[in-house]
């Protein structure tokens, strides 16, 4: 946070008494403390993402990710997650907030998506939060306790070849017209 901004911890309502207000304060102070107040804490998820994250696992040996996961993650990121995160701090995002991200991904989607899909959201999700605590932003990961929405049982139906369908294609390799000796 800027010097001279405010961060709203609750409503009168959610603290009918000051020294509700004051045990909530020092409860955020304490961790603001722990985390330290340097400038990149201060910092939305999309700019952490996309200068910080996605440089870091591009390089060689980040994470030890093949290049498979790490495209999946970028798409995940600009299809599901970019806009769901727009303007949000990285500091004070929290399991609730990660809790609306992924229900309101299963409110769009519902069971058009399957729970494998969702799962692999999730974890690119945390992937990003653990990026952030190992470098020292943030202390905790607000993802891990966030429940995975039920999706479909199966993704997109596929077909399989039968047994004789396999023979009729393998047969051809194995006949004597086409045997060589080398």
């Amino acid at each position: 946070m800027a010097v001279g901004t405010l961060h709203v911890l609750g409503t009168k309502r959610q603290f009918p008494k000051r020294s509700d207000a004051k045990v909530a304060m020092g409860d955020f102070m304490a961790k603001q403390n722990k985390i330290g107040f340097r400038a990149e804490t201060a910092v939305t998820v999309v700019d952490f993402v996309e200068r910080v994250y996605h440089p870091a696992v591009k390089t060689v040996g980040m994470y030890f990710l093949q290049d498979s996961t790490r495209k999946g993650y970028l798409d995940i990121w600009n299809k599901h997650l970019k806009q769901r995160l727009q303007g949000r701090l990285l500091r004070t995002f929290r399991p609730a907030d990660a809790e609306s991200v992924m229900a309101d991904l299963n409110e769009k989607h519902g069971n058009a998506l399957a729970h494998g899909t969702y799962s692999n959201i999730k974890t690119a999700f945390s992937a990003i939060f653990t990026h952030a605590v190992r470098t020292g932003v943030i202390d905790a990961n607000p993802v891990s306790p966030v429940t995975l929405p039920q999706g479909s049982p199966v993704g997109r139906a596929c077909e399989a070849y039968t047994l004789p369908d396999i023979i009729q294609h393998v047969q051809p390799l194995y006949s004597q017209k086409t045997r060589r000796r080398v």
